[in-house]
């Protein structure tokens, strides 16, 4: 019995062995598709990402990138599921290196993502406000720049008086730079609320800390622009005729 019983035991280390070593080569190659963005056999599978999914879940779409053009480019993840960019969920979930679409986190890819896009739009990964009239003031650098508009009642919407509820006309937001970035003031009307008439608008240049920015005014009716300007420093005044109630 006793050499039975050493080939036995014998048996089970070989055994155990070769389970480890298993288990330690499924750890190497996954760690080496999560870094490098390659695969094993076994671990190649990652489908296409649906956005209705993605949206019905609370996830986001994020974009994979792939040497095999057959391969899927997208992947449905929660924020958890991701670090320092790359994909951390179970192995079979993997599709290499992953990169979110560009957007701001605080901000916005598409109407989807400011709630009801019947009443917000995505402009330049900001949601804002949907008006049948908008003022945009965007600039990008570290200048404090504000955005003012005279309405035909003569009533100037700015940061002091960032509503005007004859015109439904509202400032969304104070922009003071103080550090490199894209910045952007709107002032929006409301559907069927906004007057007609003449519109003064301008730009105010409240604090320049180094070159001075370059910044653009547009007119925006829903989606359509109707009108531009740009320039630097504080601007003069220009008109918009509104003529649609």
């Amino acid at each position: 019995m006793q050499p039975f019983l050493y080939a036995f035991i014998a048996f089970v280390i070989l055994h155990l062995s070769d389970a480890s070593d298993s288990v330690s080569k499924h750890k190497q190659e996954s760690y080496r598709f999560l870094r490098e963005g390659t695969t094993s056999a076994e671990e190649d599978h990652c489908p296409e990402a649906s956005q209705e999914a993605c949206d019905s879940k609370g996830k986001k779409i994020w974009v994979c990138h792939h040497d095999d053009e057959n391969e899927p480019k997208s992947l449905c993840v929660s924020k958890q599921g991701v670090q320092n960019g790359l994909i951390k969920s179970h192995p079979k979930n993997y599709c290499g290196q992953c990169l979110p679409e560009p957007c701001s986190e605080e901000a916005c890819c598409d109407p989807s993502d400011c709630g009801d896009p019947c009443s917000f739009l995505c402009r330049d990964g900001d949601c804002v406000p949907k008006g049948d009239l908008r003022f945009t003031l965007s600039w990008t650098g570290d200048d404090d720049y504000d955005l003012r508009v005279v309405t035909p009642a003569g009533i100037t919407i700015f940061w002091r008086n960032p509503y005007d509820s004859g015109s439904g006309g509202l400032l969304d937001r104070d922009r003071v730079g103080g550090v490199v970035g894209h910045w952007e003031e709107n002032i929006n009307f409301p559907i069927s609320q906004a007057p007609t008439g003449d519109y003064k608008f301008l730009t105010d240049l409240h604090t320049q800390l180094s070159a001075v920015d370059n910044w653009e005014l547009s007119v925006w009716i829903g989606d359509e622009k109707q009108d531009s300007k740009t320039g630097f420093g504080s601007s003069n005044e220009f008109t918009y005729v509104h003529s649609c109630s």
